[in-house]
Order: structure tokens, then C-alpha cells, then sequence
């Protein structure tokens, strides 16, 4: 099971209905703020899991408040070469020299 939440079946099921709109997202990056809340997690998960199951090439940049809530939401996750967690309060002036396809604000005060 890639999900940590179970969403597996979900996943390739909402694949299955557009195949060829996620396989255009091939050779893109993402960033994605609030990558440990509900919305965040889930849209991490699904695009690891067309990186790894799909074989879609895709950099992802989790960012969370938190480095302790990315090790806890994203274990094995770390390991791989194309997943880069970070650690930072959305609030604070965001400094990378990344540049990114797509940017998915999902950061928010719960």
C-alpha cells in the first residue's frame, strides 16, 4: 500500500478516468504548501503514486510548518530522489532558486 491513508483504489481509479491529462503532467514539478494537512496528503500521495506507478516523471516539494510533521506524514517518502520535504512557516518569505510547474496552495490554519 503506497497511501498511508488507504487511498489506493481511489487513486487508480481517478487515473483510470483521465490517463492522458495526468501523463501530460510528465517532466513537471510541484510545490505543495500544507503538505501534511487533509488536502495536501492526499494530493502528495497521489502524485507519488503516479510517479511510482504511472511511471509520470514528476519532482515533488512537500512543504509543511514542520519538519516533525513531515516525518511523521511522509516516512518513506524521504528516500526518494524526486520527493524533497521542507520545512517552513508560510508565512515567512519563501527563498528557493526551485523553479515549479505548479504551485498548489493548500496551507491553511486549522
Amino acid at each position: 500500500m503506497l497511501s498511508s491513508w488507504g487511498y489506493d483504489e481511489d487513486f487508480q481509479n481517478l487515473y483510470l478516468q483521465f490517463p492522458e491529462m495526468y501523463e501530460s503532467l510528465d517532466k513537471k514539478s510541484f510545490l505543495i504548501t500544507g503538505a501534511t494537512g487533509l488536502v495536501g496528503t492526499c494530493l502528495t500521495e497521489f502524485l507519488v503514486f503516479l510517479r511510482l506507478l504511472k511511471g509520470i516523471e514528476l519532482q515533488i516539494t512537500a512543504l509543511a510548518s514542520s519538519e516533525e510533521n513531515l516525518s511523521n506524514r511522509f516516512p518513506k517518502f524521504r528516500e526518494w530522489d524526486f520527493f524533497t520535504p521542507l520545512a517552513q512557516d508560510i508565512r515567512n518569505k519563501f527563498d528557493s532558486e526551485s523553479e515549479f510547474d505548479y504551485i498548489v496552495h493548500a496551507a491553511s490554519v486549522a
